[in-house]
């Protein structure tokens, strides 16, 4: 499970990807980045961005996700069962 360090703010997020916080805003609307909005921003995990910034073609960017959704552990929901340890 992932801790409250594991969670990213977008701007933090941008500063691991190296681009704007909207462009992550961006990849999270088109479904392309898990995250949750609990309140004003979005919370990214720290191991959905390592993975989005994988280069293509190693098996980690975009298959993470599909990855992690057959193991039964999509990201999302590893998310949600954070945020709810938080509140």
């Amino acid at each position: 499970m992932d801790s409250p360090a594991d969670l990213l703010t977008t701007t933090q997020a941008a500063a691991i990807l190296g681009v704007d916080a909207s462009r992550v805003r961006q990849l999270v609307a088109a479904g392309r980045l898990p995250a949750i909005k609990p309140g004003y921003d979005w919370l990214i995990t720290r191991a959905d961005v390592e993975a989005a910034r994988a280069p293509a073609g190693t098996g980690n960017g975009s298959d993470a996700t599909q990855k992690a959704s057959e193991k039964g552990s999509h990201p999302l929901d590893r998310l949600t069962q954070t945020i709810s340890l938080l509140v």
